[in-house]
């Protein structure tokens, strides 16, 4: 699939979601699944809908599939196999290296101990904070890196220095970490200092004779009674008593704060049965609606991004600083044992 897919010439207006739906809903095969949508962020990208199939290569695996759907024409840009179920060697790179980032390639497990390592990781965060921390009051060496010094010294400097200036950062990233990776362990540890409205114990109510409504009125529905930002995802119920989640960015929040809100509608009658953003509801449903923007750092525009990159990029400096100065005090300590024992 070339790049010419993705990228739409900009037009007056772009299409309902009800009309690329009805678009979308001609090429599909009937015993497709609509799992979700990513609407565009800028106004040249295509409105990725995505949805799920009984893989014909091994039993009891689904197949997932990409359609690519111009928002100003409505018109199918192109179709891809965007996450084979079992042959990871057919997945394209940027969906490949998500499964890498959050689960190893490894599926619930590799997830579960990717959340375990965040939550060492955090703990050493902490206690490296506590190890930075001057007790001799020579606050401004603990800002700086020394150079005219010593090497062992320099790399001792530079580890502390740059764990400091990026630990909170690396701190929002992990809890962020542990939050998506085991979020019923998190769940649980942030109800039991603040009650949740977790909108998985939202259901739909099935009416005889009345078919579910598609993607697109539940997008159109969400859209209409809260006009403020724009599209982001919509995420399809995965059984017959599921909620369609229709969730819109650059809502104004704050003062010079934009965040999500997220909608949840009941699939046959319509009815708003939820809306959450990371202003309203009780004070863990503010964190837990705070996890996503913080860790992929959309909360703060460009510099959340950047921080989070530059983050990242300080992150291995950080392990193999630390690992070389713990070889330094190993010597050391090796060679401080010899000079005492005697000869």
């Amino acid at each position: 699939m070339d790049a010419s897919t993705w990228r739409v010439e900009p037009g007056s207006s772009t299409r309902s979601p009800l009309d690329l739906a009805k678009s979308a809903e001609a090429l599909l095969p009937i015993e497709a699944k609509i799992s979700w949508v990513e609407f565009p962020l800028t106004p040249d990208e295509v409105v990725q809908l995505n949805y799920q199939l009984v893989s014909k290569s091994v039993d009891g695996e689904s197949d997932g599939y990409s359609v690519l759907l111009n928002p100003y024409t409505a018109q199918i840009t192109g179709t891809r196999l965007s996450e084979p179920g079992a042959d990871l060697s057919a997945t394209p790179l940027i969906p490949l290296l998500f499964k890498l980032h959050y689960s190893l390639l490894l599926g619930e497990s590799g997830g579960t101990f990717l959340g375990v390592t965040a939550s060492l990781l955090l703990f050493s965060v902490l206690t490296g904070l506590i190890l930075w921390w001057p007790l001799g009051g020579k606050w401004r060496q603990a800002f700086v890196i020394k150079r005219k010094t010593s090497s062992e010294r320099r790399l001792f400097d530079i580890h502390k220095t740059l764990g400091f200036y990026h630990a909170l950062v690396l701190m929002v990233l992990l809890v962020s970490g542990i939050a998506m990776n085991l979020p019923a362990n998190f769940n649980a540890l942030v109800e039991a200092f603040s009650p949740l409205n977790l909108a998985e114990q939202t259901y739909s109510r099935p009416i005889d004779g009345q078919l579910p409504i598609n993607w697109g009125l539940a997008a159109q529905i969400a859209d209409s009674r809260y006009p403020e930002g724009k599209l982001a995802w919509l995420i399809a119920p995965k059984s017959e008593l599921g909620i369609y989640q229709v969730c819109k960015s650059g809502v104004p929040l704050m003062v010079g704060i934009q965040g999500y809100r997220c909608v949840w509608i009941d699939q046959y009658n319509q009815d708003i049965l939820q809306v959450i953003d990371a202003t309203t509801g009780s004070i863990g449903d503010i964190l837990l609606q705070w996890q996503w923007p913080l860790h992929s750092g959309r909360a703060l525009g460009w510099l959340g991004r950047i921080l989070v990159f530059m983050t990242g990029l300080v992150c291995p400096v950080l392990y193999i600083t630390g690992v070389m100065r713990w070889q330094q005090k190993r010597r050391a300590a090796k060679l401080h044992q010899t000079k005492k024992t005697p000869a």
